[in-house]
């Protein structure tokens, strides 16, 4: 049998374990998230260019 000592040594592992998981994939999704917004703000830029070229072509 393994003593009280020993299981809790093992518990604290594992939720550290659980924390170092958890933190990684936060930092993951933030890292989606950023890249999707660059992607919309580039998107949308590309949409202001083609507008202020039209206005200019209308003038």
């Amino acid at each position: 049998m393994r003593s009280i000592r020993e299981i809790s040594d093992d518990i604290q592992k594992l939720i550290r374990l659980l924390e170092k998981k958890i933190r990684f994939n936060k930092e993951i999704a933030i890292k989606n998230y950023v890249r999707k917004y660059k992607k919309l703000l580039h998107e949308f830029r590309e949409i202001e260019k083609v507008g202020e070229l039209n206005r200019n072509w209308q003038d």
